[in-house]
Formats: structure tokens, sequence, C-alpha cells
């Protein structure tokens, strides 16, 4: 109000205050009319007691800091009321100036709730059984809420914008970035399968030189059996479940191998960069999983032209 003023409503919590006395003594008075009291605190503060019967019935209690207003007669309250008719008829309650300033104003902090609820309903459009949920849309509503009476107070383009057509462009804006954020993802994507792309171009190269005709997928099933030239050993090509390149039988004696639906460990990628690959080709002689070809990398490849799998990395302490 003024500083360090106040004009408050009693309800139901009128301990030391004289609510019920004012409630019995104008029983029989017009509507229209208010008593003042005045009083004093323990610790000094002027305070008024405000009596206030806008109807025939009903005495409204308010407690006020002296200075906060004038209890004189103000601008009347215009009251509405049907007649036997139905029709709406108008009549002026007179009511002190002070209590025009807290009626002008009190609307204020019921507001926000009523444009939260009232106007922007989010609980009603996302109708749940879920708490958790409902109270996200309560918090969502709020911050919606405050966003559109900041752009309202502060931004004159906004003065006259509904909170519907506020929450629509927000809606807007954040669907836009979020396209942005994609469009940005989904292009560092494919920047960076254009360099993976690239280094295992290089890869299939250095393992053509000395494998040809042996790394693509296209050429998987025509040459099962590569001979290494160093240690004239072959290797053989056999996939898990019992399918054999070439219709040749090579056992595996490796346990579970031949259980259909089983995956291997690539050695390779264990051994070497330390992750988990499963595959279903396996080395017929070796008894160990690589990765096929068609998987994008030289696994297969490689651990032919080295006769075998590499040894495990040791850890320093």
């Amino acid at each position: 109000m003024a500083g360090d003023h106040a004009i408050m409503v009693v309800k139901t919590n009128h301990a030391r205050l004289p609510k019920a006395w004012l409630d019995e003594h104008m029983k029989e008075f017009p509507g229209g009319t208010w008593l003042t009291l005045k009083g004093r605190t323990q610790k000094n503060v002027d305070l008024l007691t405000i009596g206030y019967k806008y109807n025939s019935s009903k005495v409204l209690t308010f407690v006020l800091s002296r200075g906060a207003g004038s209890t004189v007669a103000g601008r009347p309250y215009q009251a509405r009321f049907p007649d036997v008719y139905g029709n709406v008829h108008t009549r002026d309650v007179p009511r002190p100036r002070v209590l025009n300033t807290y009626f002008d104003h009190c609307g204020l902090v019921d507001s926000h709730n009523q444009a939260r609820q009232g106007h922007l309903a989010l609980e009603e459009c996302w109708v749940t059984h879920n708490p958790y949920f409902r109270i996200w849309t309560t918090f969502l509503g709020i911050g919606i809420t405050d966003l559109w009476l900041v752009h309202r107070r502060f931004r004159h383009s906004y003065k006259k914008t509904t909170i519907k057509h506020f929450a629509d462009e927000m809606a807007f804006a954040l669907l836009r970035r979020a396209q942005q954020l994609e469009d940005e993802s989904a292009r560092e994507s494919l920047r960076a399968l254009e360099k993976k792309e690239k280094e295992m171009q290089g890869e299939y190269e250095f393992c053509q030189a000395d494998l040809p005709g042996t790394l693509y997928p296209s050429g998987e099933h025509r040459e099962t059996q590569m001979r290494c030239g160093v240690y004239e050993k072959f290797h053989t090509k056999v996939y898990l479940g019992g399918d054999v390149d070439n219709n040749t039988q090579h056992a595996i004696k490796t346990t579970g191998f031949n259980k259909v639906g089983a995956q291997a460990r690539c050695m390779w990628c264990s051994r070497l960069h330390r992750k988990d690959h499963r595959t279903k080709l396996c080395c017929a002689e070796c008894g160990l999983g690589f990765c096929a070809p068609s998987s994008g990398r030289c696994c297969w490849a490689l651990h032919v032209r080295n006769n075998g799998p590499p040894a495990p990395k040791r850890t320093q302490k």
C-alpha cells in the first residue's frame, strides 16, 4: 500500500480480534454500513478494525494500520441482483474509501491463478491420473504465466497478447529451436560418419594390398579359404549356428559355438581395442571369433594377414 501500511481481511483466524462482537452488533444494520474500531497492540502499533456490511446478512471484517487509507465514504460498490422475472438490476452500495483501494488491488493476487487455470487451463487439456505428470503440468503452467506477465509488463508489443497466443508463440519457438539442435546434431553425425568412412577406406586399401578379393561383403562367400603365404596355413570362415562356407565340414571345438543363435566375441577388437563386439564369423582352425567384413571392420583380414589373433595387451601398473 504505502510502504509500511497494510490492509488485511479477517476470515476464520480471528483470535484476539472483535470479529464476533461486530457480527453480533451489526445484525440489524442495513447493507452499505460500517463500523470502525481503534486499537493498539502490545508493541504500540495503532490499528483499525472495520466491520463492513455489504448486504443484509454478511459482515466483512478488515484490519488495517492507521494511515493505510481513509474511512470516509468512497466510490460505491455496484451490486447486481435479479428480480422475480429474471431481469438483472443494479444498486449502489456505499463503502469506505480504504476498502475501495483494497478491492481494486486484491484481485491481483488471484489474477495469476485465473490466467493459469481459467484461460491457459493445461490441466484440462492434459487429463491424467499420474500425480507426477499433474504436478509437472502445474509447474509448466506457472512458468508460462510468469513469462506472459513479464512480457506484458516490459514489452509494449505484448500488452494485448492473450496467454493462449503467448503459449502458442513460445511452443513454436521451442519446437523451432529443437529442430535447429537436431539438424546440428545430424550434421555432426554426418561429418563423423564421413570421417569414419575415410578411415575405414584407408584400412580396406591397406588390407586389400595383401589379400585381394577377400575384404568386401560381395566376396565373402566366393573365397572362403585364404592362404597365408608366410606360414602356408589355411584359415576357413565358419558361421555359428551350423553354416560353413563352401559346404566344408570343419568342427569348432569351442563350447557353445554350434548352438543356433550363438555369438562369439571378436578376439581382435577385444585384445587390441578393448571393445566387446559380437559376431557369428569364426575361424575353423583357430576356434576364435572375428568381425565379418560386412561390419565395416577388417578383423578377419588382419587375422589372416597376421596368421592368428594378436597377443593380449599387458596393463602397466
